[in-house]
């Protein structure tokens, strides 16, 4: 197995090999306009003309470096220079038209950056490599800290061997054996078109060989932390959409993925649209999910997978993916803890209605994993598949840890199959009550005491599962039976899927709309 470190030192070292120029006073901007006949010195009468000069320049705290608009710089760009905290580094375009491009031109990285502390990189386009389009990373065993990646464009990484999950578009990860990554910020960055894993990916420090990765992915110590990914689109992956991979306090939010999980056969894995492994205090927000897939297990919206502890998927609309809206994972002799589910729309989930998961909610534990604590709450689904609650084939009824919340109340269930509450509802020891139920072709009850069955829920635009958050879809109508027949649950927030406060009336309403 080839070594990201040996990667990193070999684009650090050919960095440091090149001759580089006197740095001059911080806070220059200098200029690269790849269009032009001769390369010059740099400043804006007189632009570099390449990125060979770029790379080799010893660039100090503060500057800046901009390249010019409608134009492309062919070759890839090696970049190993750090900012500060209060003078950061910053690459960015200028000029009018369309973005910069740099053009990989089938190099195995076309944007490799090394120790890049306090480094903005943005409004760029980035294209034409075999294994990674931009690939941030570290060479050293201190913590890189203040990146940001903003406004860029990903896109055409194909011809590698898609041999590790951590290869795509985007990719976030430590170089050596206790590197990590602190406050990462990527936003409004759009990754498409690749043949390798990842759309959009942050991961901590990482070793090879044997087991040790099982210890080594539950230490939070290991974890790359403050990770933000934020306004941001990935789609037509062979894997994964946008993830974080041993992460801590990571928020997912405002993104939209779809098209993922497109490799032919299955090889290294089985991806999800938007998810989180191995990872703590993470929200999941806002974001859709739709038309994803994969070539084996998977291919659902969102994942709370193994070895994860306090994550909330919220306010988010998967639908159309070939599984799961939401799944919910336990393994490896260790808990999934304190999880959360709650004002969602799931809808139309489980095209692929023969494979595990095809259900819009699926919970499963496996070699010895548990999960301690899941609330599923005040969502709204609409199943047309196999029900709400799935379990795997191998192992049917997951395991839970006693004396932690385990509840399924105030959701609002739409469902054209007979079998509304899946196959496996009846494998979870759920406190579920406060729900409605409506299934479309007929009657049908729950048997939970305090439950709406057989009432219409009237709700606009009934079925809705088209590309787009909804806005007035699947919305209270006056007069809904939905109104005022919930539960109060612990620790809920004040707003609903459509940013409506809750409480609005007497009592909390079933669904992920509180009426108004």
């Amino acid at each position: 197995m080839k070594r990201v470190v040996t990667l990193a030192a070999l684009a650090a070292a050919a960095v440091l090999a090149a001759p580089a120029a006197p740095a001059v006073a911080a806070g220059t901007t200098y200029y690269v306009d790849c269009g032009a006949a001769t390369n010059g010195s740099g400043t804006s009468a007189s632009p570099w003309n390449n990125l060979t000069t770029v790379s080799a320049f010893a660039f100090v705290a503060g500057d800046s470096i901009l390249l010019k608009r409608g134009t492309t710089c062919t070759g890839a760009f090696a970049f190993n220079r750090s900012g500060t905290a209060t003078s950061p580094i910053t690459i960015d375009a200028y000029g009018t038209g369309a973005l910069p491009v740099i053009d990989g031109n089938g190099a195995q990285t076309a944007v490799t950056l090394t120790n890049p502390n306090y480094l903005t990189v943005a409004d760029l386009e980035i294209r034409h490599s075999t294994r990674w389009g931009l690939l941030a990373t570290s060479s050293t065993t201190a913590t890189v800290t203040g990146l940001t990646l903003r406004g860029l464009t990903v896109h055409d990484v194909d011809g590698g061997t898609m041999d590790q999950k951590y290869t795509g578009l985007v990719v976030v990860m430590p170089g050596v054996t206790g590197g990590r990554f602190d406050h990462v910020t990527i936003d409004s960055v759009t990754a498409y078109d690749t043949t390798m894993w990842a759309g959009i990916m942050v991961w901590g420090e990482w070793i090879d060989g044997d087991r040790q990765w099982s210890r080594h992915a539950q230490d939070v110590t290991k974890r790359s932390s403050n990770i933000l990914i934020q306004n941001s689109t990935a789609h037509d992956t062979f894997g994964d959409g946008i993830v974080a991979y041993m992460g801590s306090n990571v928020t997912l939010q405002h993104n939209v993925a779809y098209l993922t999980g497109q490799q032919p056969t299955q090889t290294i894995g089985t991806p999800n649209a938007i998810w989180t492994w191995a990872s703590n205090d993470v929200v999941v927000q806002y974001n859709e999910a739709y038309d994803n897939n994969s070539p084996g297990s998977d291919g659902g919206g969102f994942d709370i997978d193994y070895w994860s502890t306090n994550t909330t998927v919220q306010y988010n609309y998967a639908h159309d993916n070939a599984a799961y809206c939401v799944g919910v994972f336990g393994a490896e002799k260790v808990a999934t803890v304190n999880s959360i589910v709650r004002y969602n729309i799931c809808a139309n989930n489980g095209f692929e209605s023969t494979r595990d998961g095809a259900e819009e909610i699926d919970i499963a534990t496996w070699d010895g994993g548990k999960i301690s604590g899941l609330q599923i709450y005040g969502n709204t689904v609409y199943t047309t598949e196999r029900g709400v609650i799935g379990t795997t084939t191998n192992v049917p009824t997951p395991t839970f840890v006693a004396g932690q919340p385990l509840l399924f109340k105030d959701n609002l269930v739409v469902s054209t199959v007979a079998n509304v509450l899946g196959a496996g509802m009846a494998q979870v020891p759920f406190d579920r009550d406060d729900n409605l139920y409506y299934y479309t072709g007929g009657s049908f009850s729950s048997g939970e005491a305090h439950s709406v069955h057989n009432q219409n829920p009237l709700v606009n635009s009934l079925g809705y599962h088209a590309v787009g958050m909804p806005t007035t879809q699947w919305t209270l109508q006056a007069g809904s039976p939905a109104i005022n027949a919930g539960a109060t649950i612990a620790g809920a927030p004040t707003t609903d899927f459509f940013g409506h406060t809750v409480p609005l009336g007497g009592a909390t309403d079933i669904g992920a709309d509180e009426a108004r």
